[in-house]
C-alpha cells in the first residue's frame, strides 16, 4: 500500500495558479470550476451539519430579537442649522482691509467665515448644555446631556445637523430645538459684545472730535475776518490741498490705530476671562482652528502677492500684510494638528477665534505705524515748498486744513458709531434654523425590523463561519473524496447508516446495505489476480463499525459462496460470541495455545457460515498472533473454507491488527463517515506503510448518509435473513 502521490499532486496543481503558457481564457475557466467546487464543498458542509447550522442561526436571530424587545426605546430628533458668513464689526474689518481686486475681496470675505467644524465644537460646550437643561427643567448634568446630543457637519455644505436622543419623542425634539435656539442666542450675544466695545470707544472719542471741529471752524472764520481773505492762489491751494490730504490720512491712520488698540484691549479682556482649553470627547477630527488659520493665511498670501505687484516692499500695505502673515504663522505653529477622540483637552474654539481677532488688531496697529512713518516722510518733503508760500497764505491754508481735518474725523467717527449702534441693536447671528426637529420625524432605536434583517444576514454569516470552523477543527473524514485526497486509498464500498427513526425508509436502506455488501464481495474477488482467500478487517479507531462490517460481510458472502469462516481476532474487546449467542470459553486463543483444535472450536452460525470466537485469554494477544500457530491455523482454515475473514483490533494504538495483516492475503480498512478522525486514519495508514504492508485493497466507508432520491425502484426490501438486523 502506497499513498497515491499522483492524485495528491493533481489536487495541488489545481489549487495553485497557473504559471505556464496557458491562455488567460483557460485559466479563467479553470478558476471558475475551482470557485464552484469551493461553493459546493461549503454547501455540503452546511448540509452535513444542518442541525448545528440551524441552531446557531436561529439562536442568534432569537437573541437579537429578544435583546431588541427588552432594550428600552430611544428616540432621536434632528434639527438642521445653516451657518452663513460673518456679521457685525468683524465683517466690516474684513471689508476695510480688502485689496484693489473685487474678486479677491469677495473670496477673502467668503473664506473668513468659520468652518462648520468650528461651530460644531462651539455648540457642544457645557455652557450651552447648562442653559438647555435649565430651560427644559431636565434633571441631568450638562456633561451627561451632551452625551445625548450629536453634532455632525454635512460634508461639503454649510449645514449642521444637531441630533438629540431621549426616552420620549417630544422631549428629544424639544432638546434638539432648544440647543439650536440657545446656540443662536449665544452667537448674538457674542456679536453684541463686540459692538458694545466699539461703542464705548467711539462715545469717548466723539465729544473731543466735535470740539476740535468747532474750534477749527471758529479759528478759520476769525482769521479770514481779521485779514479780509476770501480766496488764495490756485497753485498754492493745490499744494496745500495735497498737504492737507496727507494730514487727513495721517489723522485717519492715527484714529484707526487708536480704535484698533481699544478693540485689542477689549478682546484681551475677554481672553483673560475664558479658559484656554475645553474638553472634547465626541469625534476625532482635524483641528478646526488650525483649518481656519490656514485659510486666513492663504488669503493673506494672495493679498500680499497682489500688493507686492503694485507697491514696493517698504509700502505700508506690504509691511502690514507681511506682519499679519508672520502672526498667523506663529499661531499655526502653536496649535496641534488634530484633535483626538475620547475625553481629550483641546483648545477653546472661542479663545482661538478671539486670538485670531487679536492678531488681526495687532497687525492693523503695526500697519498703521508703518503707514504713519511713510506719511511723515511725505509731509517732510512738502515742508520746504510750503515754507516759501506767503505767511498769510500759509496761515489760512493751515486753518482750512485743520477745519477740514476736524470735520472729516468727526464724520468718520459718526459713521462708525452708527454702524456699531446698528450691530448692537440688531445683533444678527450668522446661524439660522432651516429645519426644526419634530416629534413625528424622530427615529426610534433599536428598530425591530432593521435589527431583524441585520440579524438574519449576520446569523447566516455567523452560522456559516461556525460550520467552517467546526469542519476545520474536527478534521473528520466525511466522504470518498476526503479519503482519496488525504489517505490516497480507494473506496471499495459505501455502507449506508441504518437510522431506526426513519422507519418508512428502513426497508430500502437495508436493501442498499445488502447491495453495498454484495458490491464489496465482488470487489474482493475481482481486486486481486489470484483471488482473496483470507481477509483482515480493521479500522483506525474504535467505534468505526469494523466488527459489524466483518459479520455482515461474512453473512452475505456465505449466501453467495458458502463455506466462510469468521474469526474474532480482537481478543482485547471480543464481540462475535455475543452476536452469535455462543459461549466464549473456547476459541482462537485456545487453538493458538494448542489446547484445542480448530474443528472442535468453531461454531456453526448458518448455512455456509462458521465462526471462531476469541476464546479465553491468559497471555498477551500479540505473542499469540505473532506465533507460527496462527499461520498454521490460517493454512488449515484455507483447506476447509473458501474464504476466511478475520475481525482484527483497531490500528491505533494497538499493533495486533498489523501482525494479522502481514499473514493474510488482503486487508480492508473500515472508516466511519463523519466519525473517524483524520489524524488517526492518517497515522494508521502511515504505520501500515512503515511495516511494508502492501495488501490493503481499499476502504469500506461505513455509515454514509442516504437521500430520498436514492430510493428508486432498483432497491426493494431484502429477502428475510439475507441481512442480519443491527446497526452498521
Amino acid at each position: 500500500m502506497r499513498y497515491d502521490t499522483t492524485r495528491i499532486a493533481g489536487h495541488a496543481a489545481r489549487a495553485l495558479p497557473s504559471t505556464g503558457d496557458a491562455s488567460s481564457g483557460h485559466n479563467d475557466h479553470e478558476h471558475g470550476f475551482q470557485e464552484a467546487a469551493y461553493l459546493g464543498e461549503l454547501f455540503s458542509s452546511i448540509a452535513r451539519n444542518r442541525r448545528l447550522f440551524l441552531v446557531v442561526f436561529l439562536g442568534f436571530v432569537a437573541l437579537v430579537t429578544a435583546a431588541t424587545l427588552v432594550m428600552p426605546k430611544s428616540y432621536t430628533a434632528t434639527v438642521r442649522l445653516f451657518v452663513g458668513g460673518n456679521s457685525g464689526p468683524s465683517a466690516g474689518n474684513n471689508r476695510d482691509s480688502g485689496t484693489m481686486l473685487p474678486i479677491l475681496n469677495a473670496l477673502a470675505v467668503a473664506t473668513s467665515a468659520q468652518s462648520t467644524e468650528t461651530y460644531a465644537a462651539l455648540l457642544q460646550q457645557e455652557g450651552v448644555a447648562a442653559r438647555v437643561s435649565d430651560d427644559l427643567g431636565l434633571n441631568v448634568s450638562p456633561g451627561a446631556l451632551l452625551g445625548h446630543v450629536h453634532v455632525k457637519p454635512v460634508v461639503n455644505t454649510s449645514i449642521l445637523e444637531v441630533s438629540a436622543s431621549w426616552r420620549r419623542r417630544d422631549a428629544a425634539a424639544q432638546i434638539a430645538n432648544d440647543f439650536a435656539t440657545v446656540f443662536i442666542e449665544r452667537q448674538r450675544e457674542f456679536v453684541r459684545s463686540q459692538a458694545t466695545a466699539a461703542l464705548d470707544f467711539l462715545k469717548a472719542e466723539m465729544p473731543a472730535a466735535e470740539r476740535r471741529k468747532a474750534d477749527a471752524a471758529a479759528s478759520l472764520a476769525t482769521y479770514q475776518s481779521k485779514h479780509a481773505i476770501l480766496d488764495i492762489n490756485t497753485q498754492t491751494q493745490s499744494i496745500l490741498a495735497r498737504k492737507a490730504d496727507l494730514e487727513t490720512k495721517t489723522d485717519a491712520v492715527k484714529l484707526d490705530q487708536r480704535e484698533a488698540r481699544a478693540l485689542l484691549a477689549s478682546v484681551q479682556g475677554q481672553l483673560a476671562a475664558l479658559p484656554a482649553t475645553v474638553d472634547n470627547s465626541r469625534t476625532a477630527q482635524v483641528n478646526p482652528a488650525l483649518t481656519q488659520l490656514r485659510s486666513e493665511l492663504a488669503d493673506v498670501d494672495v493679498q500680499l502677492a497682489a500688493a507686492r505687484k503694485r507697491y514696493t516692499d517698504k509700502h505700508p500695505a506690504v509691511i502690514a500684510l507681511a506682519e499679519q502673515r508672520q502672526a498667523l504663522n506663529r499661531q499655526i505653529a502653536a496649535l496641534p494638528a488634530s484633535l483626538e477622540s475620547g475625553v481629550t483637552v483641546v483648545p477653546n474654539p472661542i479663545v482661538q477665534a478671539l486670538q485670531g481677532q487679536a492678531a488681526g488688531y495687532q497687525a492693523r496697529i503695526a500697519g498703521d505705524d508703518a503707514e504713519l512713518r511713510e506719511l511723515g516722510q511725505q509731509r517732510s518733503a512738502y515742508a520746504p515748498i510750503i515754507a516759501s508760500l506767503p505767511a498769510q497764505t500759509n496761515a489760512i491754508a493751515s486753518l482750512q486744513q485743520q477745519a477740514k481735518l476736524a470735520s472729516d474725523v468727526y464724520a468718520a467717527l459718526q459713521q462708525k458709531y452708527n454702524d456699531a449702534l446698528v450691530a448692537q441693536t440688531t445683533a444678527v447671528s450668522n446661524v439660522t434654523v432651516v429645519q426644526a426637529a419634530t416629534a413625528e420625524a424622530a427615529s426610534v432605536s433599536p428598530n425591530l425590523l432593521v435589527n431583524l434583517a441585520v440579524a438574519v444576514l449576520l446569523g447566516l454569516v455567523l452560522a456559516t463561519t461556525f460550520i467552517v470552523l467546526v469542519e476545520a477543527f474536527e478534521r473528520r473524514l466525511r466522504d470518498e473524496s476526503d479519503i482519496e485526497r488525504i489517505l490516497g486509498l480507494s473506496v471499495i464500498a459505501q455502507v449506508p447508516e441504518l437510522e431506526h427513526h426513519r422507519q418508512r425508509e428502513l426497508p430500502w436502506i437495508r436493501s442498499m446495505t445488502l447491495e453495498a455488501l454484495l458490491h464489496l464481495c465482488t470487489a474482493l474477488h475481482l481486486g486481486a489476480e489470484k483471488g482473496i482467500r483470507t481477509l483482515a478487517i480493521t479500522s483506525p479507531s474504535k467505534g468505526d463499525g469494523k466488527s459489524t462490517i466483518a459479520f455482515h460481510l461474512a453473512s452475505v458472502l456465505a449466501n453467495v459462496q458458502p463455506k466462510v469462516l469468521l474469526i474474532d481476532a480482537d481478543m482485547r474487546r471480543p464481540t462475535l460470541h455475543q452476536r452469535i449467542g455462543e459461549s466464549n470459553e473456547i476459541g482462537l486463543s485456545d487453538v493458538l495455545r494448542g489446547t484445542h483444535v480448530l474443528v472442535d472450536s468453531v461454531h456453526h452460525v448458518s448455512s455456509g457460515l462458521d465462526a471462531l470466537t476469541s476464546g479465553s485469554l491468559s497471555e498477551t494477544p500479540f505473542s499469540l498472533l505473532q506465533s507460527s500457530h496462527f499461520e498454521s491455523l490460517l493454512t488449515a482454515a484455507r483447506e476447509t473454507y473458501n474464504t476466511v475473514i478475520v475481525d482484527c483490533t483497531v490500528l491505533v494504538p494497538i499493533t495486533d491488527a498489523l501482525i494479522v495483516s502481514t499473514k493474510v492475503d488482503a486487508t480492508a480498512l473500515v472508516i466511519s463517515a463523519n466519525g473517524t478522525d483524520e489524524r488517526a486514519a492518517r497515522y494508521a495508514v502511515e504505520r501500515m506503510d512503515a511495516l511494508g504492508i502492501r495488501n490493503v485493497v481499499g476502504v469500506v466507508l461505513n455509515r454514509t448518509q442516504t437521500q430520498w432520491s436514492d430510493y428508486s425502484d432498483y432497491f426493494t426490501p431484502p429477502v428475510a435473513g439475507a441481512l442480519p438486523t443491527g446497526q452498521t
